[in-house]
């Protein structure tokens, strides 16, 4: 047996592609996969149509739920998308954290920002979004005073965004703060129409 050195010190075999002792082994052959301490995978499942919006190289922030919360930078490494007859597909995030596995804990809430132009998706502040009996939703500026209370079917948050899916185009103008009163005219409103259906 041949004795294959890491082409670095401290580097742990995440993955092996030999599974037979007899099979031949040849010069350039790929034997394993060394990963470099503190180089860290974060995998999960996600909706099949969610996962066409994520690529390879797209930014991530990693959120650890280990010991000392914190949030890392990281990048998608792969996307292993099932097939026709699964509605999941799997994604790893690609991660650097330095320390101990203790630190880092047993899961991770991950949030990929898909950066290819036809991958954008829109983003409101949270401050913009409101919590009625109807759902989730926004206030469009009409004019002369008045305002539309438009529902939205939200996606994943970031600390400050929340990623809108649908209900809102590009470019509307959407009210962020200061709409105390609009809400409460909104729920009486839904409150009336609910009398009325009734």
């Amino acid at each position: 047996m041949q004795r294959i050195a890491a082409p670095m010190v401290g580097g742990m075999v995440t993955s092996t592609v030999l599974t037979l002792p007899q099979e031949d082994v040849w010069p350039g052959d790929t034997l394993g996969l060394v990963e470099e301490p503190g180089q860290w995978l974060a995998t999960g499942t996600l909706a099949e149509g969610e996962s066409q919006e994520i690529h390879p190289d797209d930014p991530a922030q990693v959120r650890l739920s280990g010991d000392q919360p914190r949030s890392i930078r990281g990048s998608v490494e792969w996307v292993h998308h099932a097939g026709n007859r699964s509605s999941t597909a799997e994604v790893a995030v690609d991660f650097q954290h330095p320390g101990p596995a203790e630190a880092v804990g047993p899961s991770a809430e991950v949030i990929v920002t898909p950066s290819g132009p036809s991958d954008s998706v829109l983003a409101a502040p949270k401050s913009a979004i409101v919590s009625l009996s109807a759902g989730l939703a926004l206030f469009i500026p009409q004019g002369s005073g008045k305002y539309e209370v438009r529902f939205a079917y939200t996606g994943p948050r970031t600390e400050n965004l929340v990623v809108l899916r649908d209900g809102v185009q590009e470019r509307t103008a959407i009210v962020l703060t200061g709409h105390g009163a609009l809400v409460r005219a909104a729920r009486v409103s839904l409150a009336r129409r609910e009398r009325d259906r009734r």
